[in-house]
């Protein structure tokens, strides 16, 4: 037997360290994140978790989060910063989203890089500062002085757009931003959920024309051609894709601004405008005779940029159909698919499809209690349904010409693990809790989920 080496002993010890840090993992503070990792941060096992439910009321649930297999194949650090220059990686990130329903933003870096330098006081105003970038072309955005725009906010929302239209399909056509928010340490989301419909013709108007804003800054936008800027830019970029389809043109629009008064409301025409939009696709879809796969769809995605070190769990697409709920699950839905979620490492952009990915802040005491928490925008998209996920037509848009059932859809699925009655008996003791959260100070005027403006805008399409 040979001698022992002299560096032997390190490497003992060194090995017995790192052991006795993971054993005493669970009993650190549980602000900070206890994990054994690789030399780039990613870890292989399932961390603990918290997930929550909010029905009647608050209920807690534990599971585990683990790694992406994106995040295995590529590793955190690039994750963190930019795949925009390997095909090869962005090839392995458009695949993510299109079979997991989420992935990676393809230029992590630049998107964390623009909500830092976002003045902490203009963070509170982040979901008015959003709402005037809506319904504007790429040159209003860019010309944010002559728009009234916050300068930040609207770069931000031209980088989130064409990181979308790198890794969406190529015949995938970004209509615009649908709304966005800022949450603090406080106001993070800490049950599972949804999101709400954002595919009715309410909003696809709200994505095709700038949004009513204040008299000093209308007067900007008051001629046709600036309320069509957006609407013409897409309409080019639709007949690229879409030879066959005929959308009304700007000089079909009879509505103008005659007086002050109507700058407080949108105009009527641009509603009539926009169902003459809608006649128009669904001609399209009947001309045509289009099989369902040519079919196009309406549907948003979302770009969740974390400030620092906070994490977001998802569930993939293909436990979509353990969720029978509206757009939230009841504590015996989780039993099912409590060890199914998935979370990016730390300082990693996120950009999934919020319709069908059940999604929540990733809590617990092996993740951070970050207290420079997130911006969340969404993204209103058009494209055929063969070039989205799966899911698409799940749930139905202003547009769709078919929809699957809920019992052709379970048919589809291959859905596995303990039945909803099987796991009530066992989930049925689960104490209800306190409300966590709520909006702190650094969280902005609005949320995704409740945008004040969004209800007095539907209300004007009787929604």
């Amino acid at each position: 037997v040979s001698p022992p080496s002299r560096h032997q002993p390190v490497a003992i010890l060194a090995q017995v360290l790192k052991l006795v840090r993971c054993q005493s993992a669970p009993f650190l503070p549980p602000n900070r994140m206890a994990t054994c990792t690789e030399s780039d941060g990613s870890s292989s096992h399932g961390k603990e978790a918290v997930f929550g439910t909010l029905l009647s009321s608050y209920r807690a649930q534990s599971g585990t989060i683990s790694p992406p297999p994106l995040e295995r194949t590529l590793g955190t650090t690039a994750l963190r910063g930019d795949l925009r220059s390997s095909p090869e990686s962005l090839a392995q990130v458009r695949e993510h989203l299109q079979t997991k329903g989420f992935t990676a933003a393809p230029g992590a870096a630049e998107l964390v890089r623009m909500i830092k330098e976002v003045p902490f006081e203009q963070l509170r105003t982040t979901g008015t500062a959003f709402r005037n970038c809506i319904g504007l072309s790429h040159d209003q955005l860019s010309d944010a002085q002559r728009s009234s725009l916050c300068p930040y906010i609207s770069k931000l929302v031209l980088a989130s757009m064409a990181q979308l239209e790198l890794l969406l399909p190529a015949d995938c056509v970004v209509l615009g931003p649908l709304e966005g928010t800022y949450r603090g340490q406080l106001g993070a989301i800490s049950w599972l959920h949804l999101d709400e419909n954002r595919t009715s013709a309410a909003y696809l108007q709200q994505v095709l024309f700038p949004l009513p804003r204040s008299e000093l800054e209308q007067e900007s936008m008051c001629t046709r051609d600036d309320v069509f800027q957006r609407y013409n830019e897409l309409t080019a970029r639709l007949k690229t894709f879409y030879p066959d389809l005929s959308l009304p043109v700007a000089s079909e629009w009879t509505g103008g601004k005659s007086s002050a008064e109507d700058n407080a409301a949108p105009d009527k025409d641009l509603q009539d405008f926009t169902l003459s939009v809608l006649e128009a696709i669904s001609d399209y879809h009947e001309t045509r005779g289009c099989l369902e796969e040519d079919e196009l769809v309406l549907d948003f995605v979302n770009v969740w940029i974390p400030k620092a070190e906070k994490q977001l769990a998802l569930l993939p697409l293909a436990h979509y159909a353990r969720f029978r709920k509206e757009t939230r699950p009841c504590v015996e839905e989780v039993e099912g698919f409590k060890h199914e979620f998935q979370a990016f490492g730390t300082g990693t952009p996120v950009i999934f499809y919020g319709r069908f990915v059940l999604h929540q802040a990733a809590e617990g005491q092996e993740f951070v209690k970050c207290t420079h928490g997130s911006m969340e925008t969404r993204y209103l998209i058009l494209t055929r349904r063969s070039s989205t996920h799966r899911l698409a037509l799940r749930r139905p848009s202003c547009i769709s010409q078919s929809a699957e059932t809920s019992e052709d859809f379970v048919q589809e699925v291959d859905v596995t693990g303990p039945s909803t009655a099987a796991v009530t008996e066992a989930t049925s003791s689960a104490d209800a809790t306190i409300l966590p959260g709520g909006d702190d100070d650094a969280s902005s005027d609005g949320s995704l989920g409740d945008e004040p403006h969004l209800k007095w805008y539907l209300s004007l399409w009787g929604q």
